[in-house]
């Protein structure tokens, strides 16, 4: 088991040239995740930007996130250049709301960042029901 650690450095751009090479080493054609490939980080904005990263999603992608979130949901997106597009919420929960994603679909959408909030998730059975239909990633956030 190899284990890498990667600081988080001030300066954005090294973060993201060492987490672009390590994500792209991480995860190929041959990867399976069975639980075998962990990587720590610093804060859940730093997973999220490996997340993407290790998605492939480049600047000019679209990222669905919901417009009730922490800020760095749309951050980590727009670091690695891609375009975070808000979804409302639903009326009575603070998550996205599911009803409103396909609407908001698009070609150069590549991912869904649902966020679960207050001990409460969104609904994964139909996000992934549209994602595998539109073939996009999901990434949650929590």
């Amino acid at each position: 088991m190899k284990v890498i650690f990667i600081p988080l450095f001030k300066k954005a751009n090294s973060l993201i040239l060492l987490v672009k090479i390590f994500a792209l080493n991480l995860i190929d054609e041959k990867t399976s995740f069975d639980g075998l490939n962990v990587i720590c980080v610093t804060s859940g904005s730093a997973a999220l930007v490996i997340s993407l990263l290790a998605a492939n999603i480049k600047p000019g992608d679209e990222v669905l996130i919901p417009n009730y979130t922490w800020i760095a949901t749309a951050h980590a997106v727009k670091l690695i250049g891609a375009k975070p597009i808000l979804i409302d919420v639903e009326k009575n929960k603070p998550l996205i709301d599911v009803n409103l994603v396909e609407k908001n679909i698009t070609k150069k959408t590549k991912a869904i960042i649902p966020v679960h909030l207050n001990g409460r998730s969104a609904n994964m059975i139909l996000l992934k029901k549209i994602a595998k239909k539109y073939n996009l990633f999901i990434i949650e956030d929590c």
